[in-house]
């Protein structure tokens, strides 16, 4: 069944014709689009799948909005950028809490391992790196940065994540990386602080 057809069935009044186009989709494209959506083990593919779909029948048959079939694989297209939106809010959603906890875990133990006084002097190296982080960065370099280093996305996945064009985001990524730096450069102390805090590494990257 052509793209035109199932777009017709789903904007249509009669449920039945609904549901036959949707069964249309999930036996004919199901397979092909989440073998192209990498996620990580805690991610229920048939999840993703279900959202996708529901999305798509919210588009054309509630909401009414014009689908454009014309291009080729639109249907496929719309439901693979739904998996990859949900895949990666999952993520987020994971990591946001995991990091969350890795900072209670983190204060707890050096609260038990030295004095009140050294604790507050890296809560407040920590606090210091945050807002220089905030004042050289924008929102979207900072999401970037956030998106590629913490997330570990790779760039298909930001652009999905972001709608920017990969090649845009790259070029964001090394702009802030490069404000970052100099920034630090120009800051003796801070850049011993953020050295002592990331391991005493012999240079920051």
């Amino acid at each position: 069944m052509e793209a035109k057809a199932i777009i017709l069935l789903l904007s249509s009044a009669n449920l039945m014709y609904q549901n036959r186009a949707l069964k249309t989709i999930d036996r004919n494209m199901k397979r092909n689009i989440l073998s192209g959506v990498s996620t990580p083990v805690y991610v229920d593919k048939d999840a993703l799948w279900s959202l996708a779909l529901e999305a798509l029948w919210k588009h054309v048959s509630v909401k009414q909005k014009e689908f454009d079939y014309s291009q080729p694989n639109s249907i496929q297209r719309f439901l693979s950028t739904v998996c990859w939106k949900q895949m990666l809010k999952q993520v987020e959603s994971r990591n946001k809490k995991k990091q969350e906890f890795l900072e209670i875990a983190y204060w707890s133990q050096v609260a038990a391992d030295t004095d009140i006084e050294s604790t507050l002097i890296e809560m407040e190296v920590v606090q210091k790196i945050q807002a220089l982080f905030a004042v050289c960065l924008g929102s979207t370099e900072q999401q970037v940065l956030i998106n590629r280093f913490y997330l570990q996305m790779n760039y298909k996945e930001m652009s999905l994540s972001m709608n920017m064009p990969a090649t845009s985001l790259r070029v964001i990524k090394y702009r802030a990386i490069n404000r970052l730096k100099k920034q630090m450069h120009q800051d003796a102390v801070l850049k011993a602080q953020l050295k002592f805090l990331l391991g005493k590494s012999d240079r920051i990257n």
